[in-house]
This record gives C-alpha cells, sequence and structure tokens, in this order.
C-alpha cells in the first residue's frame, strides 16, 4: 500500500505487511494507492471510528496493477484500512 498525502514531511518510513508496503505519513485528501504484487489480497475496507464500513474495494492481485482508492467523498476524520486481517489507522482530510 502506498500513501499519497501533500505532505511534506522528511520522516518517512516504509512499512511491510504480508508484501503489502506504505508508508509512515497517514494523512491523505484525495486517495490511496495500494500495490500487492504478491499478496492474495482481493478485498480491502475502509472504517469510520465507529466501526463501521464505509467504503470496500475489491482489488486486483496481479503485478502490474496499481490500484486506487478513491476517498475523496468520505468526511474529514479518523478511519481505519482492513487489509487481510491487518488494520491500519489513517487520518483523512
Amino acid at each position: 500500500i502506498v500513501w499519497h498525502s501533500e505532505t511534506t514531511s522528511s520522516d518517512i518510513n516504509e512499512f511491510e505487511y504480508s508484501d503489502v508496503k506504505f508508508n509512515n505519513v497517514r494523512i491523505f485528501a484525495d486517495y490511496i494507492e495500494i500495490y500487492n504484487a504478491k499478496s492474495d489480497c482481493k478485498k480491502v475496507g475502509i472504517y469510520n471510528i465507529l466501526g463501521n464500513e464505509v467504503l470496500s474495494e475489491f482489488i486486483n492481485s496481479n503485478a502490474i496493477n496499481v490500484n486506487v482508492i478513491n476517498i475523496s467523498r468520505l468526511q474529514a476524520g479518523v478511519y481505519f484500512l482492513k487489509v487481510k486481517n491487518k488494520v491500519f489507522k489513517f487520518l483523512k482530510k
């Protein structure tokens, strides 16, 4: 997973989870790109702070594909991205 953000932070560390990668910059405006070349993940879900699923996407697991999740319609706030059985917290601005 690659998080795209409008931040200018130079303190970006990469995290990995079962062939899914993302940066620790977790404030987003419009979209999240997911690269899951070796992952068997087929679906990701986004949940609000109350635990309600607000968005789910089926993703293509081909190595050359980039999956874009449009989060522009979500209101600003705290959300959780679930990938397989792992949950990642992010902020939508």
